[in-house]
């Protein structure tokens, strides 16, 4: 595990300490590069010259220092350590393990999401946008196509149908929706596998219509010797989305 750079410097911690408070200047100076120096080697020399030599010589008090501020090495008696620096120091190493549990749990838990739905393949999902409904319905967001709607329990309400129709296109009508929901209910839905493509082709219908706001009423046909013109298909009243190709 690499070194930690930096630690905490609790700036009220330091100011109200006793023992540094009776420092002066130079003797806070000297005790600083002591702290980085420890910092940095886990201790510091006990050796009194060599302390000078790290300080640059700049406290006559620096016995005076070292004694109240540091402490013996545990295992080392020919070196100093500081005890506030050592809990910041296992501070951080806790925190730096536990960081590292929490991206291997997270990165496990992805790794079994990922899996799961490269098995799971299309899915069923209750109601259309997260609303309670007796009658779920495929996941209609997938490119794939959900299973078969012959089923009861995959039939889509009316509302249901209608709300998934606005998402595809907000300004088709809700008449055109439920005369098509009507046309599927007496077919018992057969031959839809995909609502979301279904519902396409009902707009395509609609566009063919010319986007009528209101139900196109069917003329009486006049009485005349001349055979009427057929118009295209898609215009007639009666016509299926089916029909569009």
């Amino acid at each position: 595990m690499n070194k930690p750079p930096a630690f905490q410097f609790y700036a009220a911690d330091y100011l109200s300490d006793e023992n540094v408070t009776v420092m002066s200047l130079d003797d806070e100076g000297a005790y600083m590069r002591l702290l980085a120096y420890c910092w940095i080697e886990g201790s510091i020399p006990a050796d009194i010259e060599q302390l000078k030599m790290l300080t640059k010589g700049g406290s006559t008090n620096l016995q005076r220092v070292v004694e109240r501020c540091f402490k013996r090495h545990p295992v080392d008696s020919a070196r100093l350590v500081h005890p506030r620096l050592e809990l910041e120091r296992q501070k951080q190493i806790e925190w730096r393990e536990k960081s590292k549990r929490g991206g291997l749990k997270s990165s496990a838990a992805k790794k079994t999401e990922d899996n799961n739905g490269a098995k799971g393949g299309s899915r069923v999902v209750e109601g259309l946008f997260n609303t309670p409904s007796p009658s779920p319905i495929p996941n209609i967001d997938r490119e794939k196509a959900p299973p078969n709607l012959n089923a009861d329990s995959t039939i889509p309400t009316l509302a249901e149908y209608q709300e998934l129709g606005f998402k595809i296109e907000p300004k088709l009508p809700k008449w055109r929706l439920e005369d098509d929901w009507l046309l599927c209910q007496e077919r018992k839905w057969e031959r839809v596998n995909d609502v979301a493509a279904r519902i396409r082709r009902v707009l395509q219908w609609w566009k063919n219509e010319g986007c009528p706001a209101e139900r196109i009423k069917k003329q009486p046909q006049a009485l005349s010797n001349q055979p009427s013109k057929p118009k295209p298909r898609g215009w007639i009243l009666d016509a299926s989305p089916d029909a569009i190709r």
